[in-house]
């Protein structure tokens, strides 16, 4: 059935960018609420509307805006969500919303109005993320299509799903004009379990991370795989992508290509993120065709950098990798070390707070620190491969002792086909590796490096690196 929201007494009189005009709420759940009963329904919403509560979409909906000067904008002080499935739940097995398409349109939520946190709980206690005001929520979905659409101003997480199975997130503009330090403004956020994502064609920004990929947050046992990310164009954005994994949960079969624009602070993390003895659990992951450019870092809990990889990764690829022109001497591939940095609580143990201090105030490490260390933040990576990376520095402040540092145990790690260019240094400096403290290479394999620009191409000075492989 085709249904027009004005036939249910919408008045669209609102505008997506100011809001005002009626609340359009009732009207517009009324017709959402058709589906159940013809089956499916596709509702046009020709015009901008104000809504003041949640809107609920049954399974085989479609809601079509055709053009970005419709959509829903919402009232000052509802410190909610602007859509949300019907019938959230936790599990694959549970799923009972299917075939929800959400096509065209501009959905404002209206940040510097709203709370971080919902009025209301809207998921149980169990679930993800739990009472956090996001744009579009979706907990539970099979055969989801979002495309063609425009996120304005997400007081928290733009777009956040969890529990779904295929997955199409395509043509979105992520247009945060109000940025709110601190407040997690991300643009893309997918929980597990979750089989089958497709997100291509996205661009804008987000006050912390553009997309973050996290399987098991609250169980440790969810999974996430088959995912393809193709083409993110960053404007801005605090964070690129955070791919994470903390326990048994696993992350497998990540491709993520065509990654280009600016960024502020931490470009890649992959990681457990949070304190962990069993280091997460990531499969196979491959970044292909990556090429941004560095802003002013917004964040101190870490130093700025890159890529950052730590916890139990199988199999990461990093090809065709463009570090040009940073404005800072931030790191470009850090394998290793802490997963974060800070906490916002004390800690009661001394040690465990230094460790995760290290970043910014370089405590002087003792056996005793060392050892927690690993014990809380291991890093096992079974195959770590850059090819094709591509260096060019302009500015003296980019200068740094090597590209990549190790502080984790890897057993193959393998660098081909790397150039270096530096416009303000007259001599050669520093080094393409630097094997840290504890940190360990089974085989490391270097070839086809451009290294006049280079004092050494390795740095080991506790003899970590088991075999050395150098190939002109």
């Amino acid at each position: 059935k085709i249904c027009y929201a004005r036939a249910y007494g919408a008045k669209l009189d609102s505008h997506v960018l100011n809001g005002g005009g009626s609340d359009d709420t009732i009207a517009l759940q009324q017709a959402l609420d058709e589906a159940p009963v013809h089956n499916g329904i596709t509702l046009i919403l020709d015009g901008a509307a104000r809504i003041s509560k949640t809107l609920k979409i049954h399974s085989n909906t479609t809601l079509y805006c055709p053009d970005l000067h419709c959509g829903l904008y919402l009232s000052d002080g509802a410190n909610c969500s602007i859509l949300q499935n019907s019938s959230p739940t936790r599990t694959h097995e549970e799923i009972c919303n299917e075939n929800i398409t959400i096509l065209g349109g501009s959905y404002n939520h209206n940040c510097l109005k709203q709370q971080r946190m919902e009025e209301h709980q809207s998921v149980p206690s169990h679930f993800s993320c739990v009472g956090i005001s996001m744009t579009l929520r979706f907990d539970g979905v099979r055969h989801f299509i979002l495309r063609d659409v425009r996120i304005i101003d997400q007081r928290t997480y733009g777009v956040f799903i969890s529990n779904w199975w295929n997955v199409l997130i395509e043509n979105i503009w992520m247009d945060l004009r109000c940025h709110i330090p601190g407040q997690n403004q991300d643009a893309f956020d997918f929980h597990g379990p979750g089989r089958f994502l497709t997100v291509r064609n996205v661009w804008g920004r987000a006050g912390d991370d553009f997309i973050d990929i996290f399987p098991d947050e609250r169980d440790n046992d969810f999974s996430i795989e088959d995912v393809l990310v193709d083409g993110v164009h960053l404007d801005g954005s605090d964070q690129a992508i955070r791919l994470m994994s903390c326990g048994r949960g696993r992350l497998d079969r990540v491709h993520i290509s065509n990654v280009t624009g600016t960024y502020r602070s931490y470009a890649f993390f992959i990681s457990p993120w949070f304190p962990t003895r069993s280091g997460g659990n990531i499969g196979c992951v491959i970044f292909d065709n990556i090429d941004l450019r560095a802003l002013k870092n917004n964040y101190d809990y870490a130093p700025p950098h890159l890529f950052k990889l730590g916890g139990n990764i199988e199999s990461i690829t990093l090809r065709n990798i463009r570090h040009h022109s940073p404005r800072d001497s931030r790191r470009l591939i850090e394998v290793g070390g802490n997963y974060i940095v800070d906490f916002d609580t004390p800690m009661d143990e001394p040690i465990v707070r230094a460790i995760f201090e290290e970043g910014v105030r370089n405590i002087v490490e003792t056996p005793e620190r060392i050892a927690l260390g690993r014990e809380l933040a291991p890093t096992h990576i079974g195959q770590l491969i850059v090819e094709n990376l591509s260096i060019f520095e302009d500015s003296p402040q980019a200068k740094q002792e090597a590209y990549i540092r190790n502080r984790g145990n890897v057993d193959q790690m393998r660098l081909s086909n790397v150039s270096i260019e530096r416009k303000e240094e007259k001599k050669p400096f520093g080094a393409l590796v630097r094997n840290c403290d504890l940190g360990k290479i089974s085989t490391l394999r270097i070839e086809q490096v451009m290294q006049n620009e280079l004092e050494t191409l390795l740095i080991d000075p506790e003899n970590g690196v088991r075999q050395l492989e150098i190939i002109e």
